[in-house]
């Protein structure tokens, strides 16, 4: 499905819990897929309720509580225990 939607060239694609449902190894092919995209300068939005997955996919994570963005941070610099932080309503 992934590769049907990429065939157009979009310049932006919006993944929600793109994992969600894929056996384990499989979760791989998107993220190939998702890369060649992000180097043919396509840009897109994630959305995931698995962290290990952000961190793995994101270049930078806007994190939403109660419906408003409280941060915005860069994967390669924060921690875990940061967004998880932001996600339960305190600063870390």
């Amino acid at each position: 499905m992934l590769a049907r939607e990429l065939e157009d060239a979009p310049s932006c694609l919006v993944l929600a819990q793109p994992s969600r449902g894929v056996d384990i190894g499989g979760d791989r092919v998107p993220v190939r897929q998702g890369g060649r995209g992000h180097r043919a300068g396509l840009r897109g939005v994630l959305i995931s309720a698995d962290l290990d997955e952000i961190f793995r996919l994101a270049d930078r994570v806007v994190v939403l509580f109660k419906g408003r963005a409280v941060a915005e941070l860069d994967t390669a610099t924060a921690t875990r225990d940061e967004v998880g932080g932001h996600m339960m309503g305190v600063a870390a």
